[in-house]
Parts: C-alpha cells; structure tokens; sequence
C-alpha cells in the first residue's frame, strides 16, 4: 500500500491519477481480465440470441430466458466481486492478480447477499414510485397541471435521494467484500469513509452512465429491428455488432470498478492514517 501512496501526487489520488493507475492495472494484468472479459460478453451474446429466437407467445421460452438472466446476473455479480478483491490485494500486497471468476466465487455468499439487497432496494423504489404515480393520477381528476407539477418534483427529489444513498455507499461492496465486517459495519464504514470522495465518485459514476447510454443505443435500435426479423444474414450481422458494443461496454465497466476501487483503499488509508495519528 504505501508503494502505491508514493506514487500519488497528492494525499487524495485525483481523478486523473485514479483513471491513469486504473489502464495500467488492466494493461498490466490484461491475461488475468481477459477471461472474465469475454465470458461477460459471450453469455450477453447468447441472451441477445436467446431474444431472437423466442417470443412473446412462447411461455416456456420466456420462462427459460428469465432464468438465463438470473445466471448472468449471478455471474456478472460474482466477476465484479473478484475484480474488488484482487484489485485490493494488487495495491495493498503487491500480489500478482488471479482470476476474478475464482476470487468472486470465494465470497459467494456475500455476493448473494449484495443481489438479493440490490434488488430488494429497487422493488423498494418501485413500490414507492408506483404509489406516488398512483396518487398523481388521483389528482390528475382535479388539476392537470398540478398532477404534472407534483410528479415532478417528487420525481427530482425521488432521484436525488436515492443518487445521494448510492453514492453514499460506493465503498460498501470493496469493505463487504475484502474486510471481515458485517452488513452494518459496513454501511457504516461506507458512509464514513466516502466523505472526502463524495464528488470525484458521483463524477465517475456520471461519466460511466454516460457512456453505457451511449453504448446502449446501438444495442436497442439492433434488437427492435433484428428480433422481429426473419433475415439471418441481418440476424448474425446484428449479433456481431451487439458482441462488439458489450466489449466495449464491459471494458468500461471494468475500469470504473477499477477507479472505484481506487477511491475507496485511498480513503480507507488516510482514515486509519487519522485514527493512528491521534491514538499516538
């Protein structure tokens, strides 16, 4: 750890040292990546053909292709934990990175718990949504405009909380993950820890989002044209392009989970730094 503090320019790694130290990890261990990499897109590869092949009208189809997404949840949950922890003992111990597939798989107990809370949350969100909508249209009876007025503003106070909680919370996968405290102590450490990387998180997150946005128009229009199509030649030309965005998009994804990462063993560091320099 202290050789990757000697190598910062400033106390808090910046943005720019955060997305420069994240290529040369990949760079660096590219082989170790590579895998997880292309299984990641490989298994969206096949749901984007699963897609294709199965209709509204087939019941059992569409049965077989939820399961399948819950598969590549599982697995996208379970290479983003390894990723977390190897990149943990990359800058604390100077070990060489292992698969991430095997290091996700060692805590997957914690990875089932981390899913189950995620989509615990946005049932939770979606619950309350659906009520204030509900109530909107309610009101909607009475005054158009203030149906229109009290949906939005609930909708921008809506997004703000729940981008405050979230980033509030980055860190609590790495500390869930890599140190052995519980559920609560974890929040807790997340919350406290996060205070000077409050911004530079949200920016990341901000710049992410933008660019699997991006990303993700090509994949729609695709799928809105391809699924109904009976021409196989546009079907695996379609497919082809579809691989190549969810590369990329995962390649992506991949140095956010790096720059994260980063954040947190730099906040976790000058946080026992303070709580060592005060106990002497």
């Amino acid at each position: 750890m202290e050789n990757f503090i000697k190598t910062l320019k400033h106390e808090k790694i910046t943005l720019e040292e955060s997305f420069n130290y994240s290529f040369d990890i990949l760079k660096i261990n590219r082989k170790k990546f590579l895998v997880p990499l292309l299984l990641l897109t490989g298994i969206y590869i096949l749901a984007s053909i699963f897609r294709v092949f199965i209709t509204k009208e087939n019941d059992t189809g569409n049965f077989y292709l939820l399961m399948y997404t819950l598969i590549v949840a599982i697995v996208g949950y379970v290479i983003y934990a390894g990723i977390k922890i190897e990149v943990t003992n990359f800058i604390e111990n100077g070990q060489k990175i292992d698969n991430p597939i095997n290091s996700g798989s060692r805590v997957m107990k914690k990875v089932i718990i981390c899913g189950i809370l995620y989509y615990a949350i946005l049932i939770l969100i979606g619950t309350i949504a659906g009520f204030f909508i509900a109530f909107s249209i309610l009101l909607a009876t009475t005054s158009k405009m203030a149906a229109i007025f009290f949906l939005s503003i609930v909708t921008i106070i809506m997004v703000v909380v729940i981008t405050f909680i979230f980033i509030k919370l980055s860190f609590f996968q790495n500390i869930y993950y890599v140190r052995n405290l519980d559920l609560v102590s974890s929040f807790r450490y997340s919350v406290h820890i996060i205070k000077g990387y409050f911004i530079k998180v949200l920016l990341t997150k901000i710049v992410f989002l933008i660019l699997n946005l991006i990303l993700s128009v090509p994949i729609f229009l695709i799928n809105v044209f391809m699924i109904p199509s009976k021409n196989i030649y546009f079907i695996i030309i379609g497919i082809v392009i579809q691989g190549i965005v969810y590369l990329l998009m995962f390649f992506f994804n991949f140095i956010a989970v790096f720059i994260i990462s980063l954040f947190y063993l730099n906040a976790e560091y000058l946080d026992l730094k303070v709580v060592k320099d005060n106990n002497n």
